[in-house]
């Protein structure tokens, strides 16, 4: 073949993707997938809620949701505004990666005592039926450092080395999460937990 033929599969493959990262209907790819994944955590039991989204972005595509309520058996997560960076181009291989941005958000346990943040950030990836959240960060009066990681096939914790820092007055609570057994959690001292499998 020659090399004006290559030049021009070439500029048609890049034409081709670019127009579908502009004129691909964005906000309806957000409104499936959230729907999607809001059915599949109602099968396990974990129901939540979405109050608005965007897709912000040219090239590199943002998803930006607001609003969000997570229900689990014994704790909530409210959070104000979660960006989703998905690394467009990453979605074409076998474990796709996405960044997350967290907002200031709340987890209010059984004992419904507020634990407040102000931002964190974590990196999200799926290999198979398990979802990994490593690099979790989380500052504020409640804190999280570290990593799990959950089966998608049952929902449950299959690997942790996650810090949390909370005040003191919470320890009762997250003692009796831990006495549950629900979560692998463990007091290293007054204020700090870890969740470790």
């Amino acid at each position: 073949m020659k090399q004006g033929a290559w030049k021009f599969i070439l500029a048609g493959l890049i034409g081709l993707i670019l127009g579908l990262l502009l004129f691909l209907p964005w906000q309806a790819i957000g409104d499936y997938a959230i729907e999607k994944g809001l059915t599949r955590a109602a099968e396990k039991n974990i129901y939540a809620t979405v109050n608005s989204h965007t897709v912000e972005g040219v090239f590199n595509k943002v998803f930006v949701l607001r609003g969000i309520r997570v229900d689990y058996p014994v704790f909530s997560i409210t959070l104000r505004e979660l960006r989703i960076d998905p690394h467009m181009l990453g979605l074409l291989s076998a474990s796709q990666e996405v960044d997350l941005v967290i907002g200031r958000g709340e987890l209010i346990p059984v004992t419904r005592q507020s634990l407040e943040w102000n931002s964190g950030t974590a990196k999200v990836t799926r290999r198979g039926e398990i979802i990994s959240f490593n690099e979790v960060d989380i500052k504020g009066a409640f804190s999280a450092k570290g990593s799990l990681a959950f089966s998608t096939a049952t929902g449950k914790l299959t690997s942790g080395a996650l810090t949390l820092t909370v005040p003191v007055t919470m320890d009762r609570a997250l003692q009796m999460v831990s006495g549950s057994g629900l979560v692998p959690l463990r007091k290293i001292k007054d204020g700090e937990w870890r969740i470790e499998r």
